[in-house]
């Protein structure tokens, strides 16, 4: 699903490519962050908690400075 996501949005030229989280940024994310390097895009990931920004950036390695990270209700 996460290679769809990924071709979905680098076909479609994407600038800016938006996430909401359940919980911590995953492989969806890091779909999204190589189709915003494809198209000269910016990823930006809502979380809800700040407990969850921290695992998200240890989860996502190296890549996690190629996000912009909200924390806050995604409504």
């Amino acid at each position: 699903m996460a290679e769809f996501i990924s071709a979905l949005a680098a076909g479609n030229n994407a600038k800016l490519m938006v996430i909401v989280c359940a919980s911590i940024a995953g492989s969806t994310t890091l779909a999204l962050v190589a189709a915003a390097h494809q198209t000269g895009g910016h990823v930006v990931c809502i979380l809800s908690k700040l407990d969850e920004l921290h695992a998200s950036k240890k989860a996502l390695g190296s890549y996690a400075n190629r996000v912009e990270f909200v924390i806050g209700d995604a409504c």
